[in-house]
């Protein structure tokens, strides 16, 4: 989804007061729906009570995952 507008900058210097006027309101709606927009981020998170272990795997050339030593 994208939002687009436009302002007179003549009218209203500025723009970062309006883009917040048009923003919050925006997010409230989204609050009160109980919807989340994801910021654009590659975060894992992972609610466990001990340390997980990560391994690090290759693909080879014909596609499979193999577990490299290093």
């Amino acid at each position: 989804m994208k939002l687009d507008f436009w302002i007179n900058s003549q009218i209203q210097p500025n723009r970062y007061r309006v883009m917040s006027d048009v923003r919050l309101p925006i997010e409230q709606l989204f609050a009160e729906a109980d919807s989340v927009i994801p910021f654009l981020q590659r975060d894992v998170h992972h609610d466990v009570v001990k340390p997980l272990e990560v391994e690090m795997v290759k693909a080879n050339s014909a596609g499979q995952n193999k577990v490299s030593n290093t």
